[in-house]
């Protein structure tokens, strides 16, 4: 999903909730589901790598579709909710955080909110 950073979130939404774990798990086999992003190969790495999460993580995954189709308003006080209970999960979860001096060039009073596009992978963890 950090092919997401380098472009508009509502390009990649619809994959995106595909592979959160409510819906994943909602069907018990890929033949059975009514997926349109997802293929057998994807659901059973996304099914096996989100068994056993905490519950906390699904509510994590949930929270990065909140602003879709819209603004942030408010300057992204909500959003910075967001995402302080997301580096508090990963924290609790001893989970590394990116450097914020990697981010912080992209600004709430850019584009709406959503700030300026980034490549994401640079700053992951796991790539």
């Amino acid at each position: 999903m950090w092919k997401a950073t380098s472009g508009y979130w509502d390009e990649w939404d619809d994959r995106f909730l595909e592979i959160i774990p409510d819906y994943l798990f909602e069907f018990e086999s890929y033949e059975g589901s009514d997926f349109d992003n997802l293929s057998p190969d994807e659901y059973d790495y996304f099914v096996s790598l989100f068994k056993g999460l905490p519950e906390d993580f699904n509510s994590l995954l949930l929270k990065q579709a909140v602003y879709c189709y819209e603004p942030i308003p408010d300057r992204g006080a909500e959003a910075s909710k967001i995402v302080m209970e997301a580096c508090n999960i990963l924290e609790q979860n001893e989970i590394p955080l990116p450097d914020i001096d990697t981010v912080t060039f992209s600004l709430f009073s850019e584009k709406y909110g959503w700030g300026d596009n980034f490549d994401g992978a640079e700053i992951s963890t796991i790539l």
